[in-house]
């Protein structure tokens, strides 16, 4: 059945579920917005993930998956999405999982980037600290003989950071990525975008324990902050490289303005070195707790629904000008001529404006690309400066 078919046959039944609309489609799975009915007329609104017809031919993968699974619906907790139940129908492996009405934090931050505007700083530790309120519970978890369960996300990125229209916090996907890394082949659909997320043990396949998981909600915060990924190289490899050495613009450089304890926190969590990272995400979670509590503008779950709606509001352009890292890198990797000693070192404030589309029409349609074209040999040092 082809995959138009699939889509446009809804609603239509499976197992025990009704399935109402496609909401995405990845290269493991694709998920749906489903219906449940109990007695009396009760009904639920659910999501849906199945599992691609062609990964049942991988039987470590299908075996690791349902392994992972069952751990995730053991998960309990306020700030993770619950998994409460899995199975085949019809050959179809699948989960289902509490949904959630709002949206992921990737289309968050793109929507944000399009209006020309970075996302207030207590909303991003608001973020980040309810999202380490959820990994701390997964990692702390013990089993009902008591034991440590030693459960780490491994995925933590945007695309697996959820924020509901009332202003929850919650991430998904726990045990996925465990299941994925068994396959004896790349997903590539799957893994694009994911690199930069990855801490550098397990961009160098090293075993990789819950540091892993205080390296990518670091990264995640970055991106919040700044509005561009730490480490996003020109290419997959060149992320992985970048992962690896830690190389990255320096977020005090960035944000002159932002406070010194959230850039000690950023810094921290992104150590090339486990050992040079909080030990724990409840330590991470400590300290993003105080910063929020020093900010001048505290935000409640109310704030954040305000925030998310807002954003949203803003229509995304898919043709919109390109963000600050990508004009960054495409003038710097398309510039001729060794002379690099010419010019004032440019204000990367301003250029972040400029590539935000901060002008007085606020759309980032009109952001003008001659500016960085003439300043070609001033931003190769800037991003020597950088470490980028």
């Amino acid at each position: 059945m082809s995959d138009n078919r699939r889509t446009e046959d809804l609603p239509r039944a499976f197992g025990r579920y009704e399935l109402i609309e496609q909401l995405a489609r990845g290269g493991m799975g694709e998920l749906y917005l489903a219906r449940m009915e109990g007695a009396a007329g009760w009904a639920k609104r659910v999501a849906i993930k199945q599992i691609l017809p062609h990964l049942s031919d991988e039987p470590e993968f299908l075996a690791r998956f349902a392994d992972e699974a069952r751990i995730a619906m053991r998960l309990s907790h306020g700030n993770i999405v619950p998994v409460f139940d899995m199975g085949e129908v019809d050959g179809t492996h699948f989960i289902a999982m509490d949904y959630v009405d709002g949206w992921d934090l990737r289309r968050l931050i793109r929507a944000s980037a399009t209006s020309g505007c970075l996302t207030p700083v207590p909303v991003a530790l608001r973020i980040a600290s309810e999202v380490a309120r959820g990994l701390s519970y997964a990692h702390t978890l013990r089993d009902d003989d008591g034991r440590a369960m030693h459960i780490v996300h491994r995925d933590v990125s945007p695309s697996n950071i959820l924020v509901s229209r009332a202003g929850e916090v919650k991430v998904v996907d726990f045990g996925v990525a465990s299941a994925r890394s068994r396959l004896g082949r790349t997903l590539t659909g799957e893994l694009k975008g994911k690199f930069s997320y990855m801490s550098p043990e397990q961009a160098e396949g090293k075993k990789a324990d819950a540091r892993c998981d205080v390296f990518a909600l670091g990264s995640v915060l970055f991106e919040l902050l700044t509005g561009t990924r730490a480490f996003e190289g020109r290419n997959d490899l060149d992320t992985l490289a970048r992962v690896k050495k830690g190389r990255r613009a320096d977020v005090a450089v960035l944000l002159p303005n932002l406070d010194s304890a959230v850039v000690a926190i950023v810094d921290r969590a992104l150590a090339v070195d486990p050992a040079d990272r909080y030990q724990s995400i409840a330590a991470m979670q400590e300290e993003l707790g105080h910063a929020l509590h020093a900010a001048e503008e505290p935000i409640s779950a109310a704030g954040i629904a305000a925030w998310a709606a807002e954003t949203m509001a803003v229509p995304t352009d898919a043709g919109a000008a390109p963000g600050f890292d990508t004009l960054l890198r495409r003038h710097v990797d398309e510039a001729e001529g060794p002379d690099e000693s010419e010019g004032e070192l440019p204000d990367t404030a301003s250029i972040r404006r400029q590539a935000a589309g901060h002008t007085v029409t606020r759309s980032a349609a009109q952001v003008s690309e001659s500016l960085l074209l003439t300043q070609t040999r001033t931003v190769r040092r800037l991003r020597r400066t950088l470490g980028i």
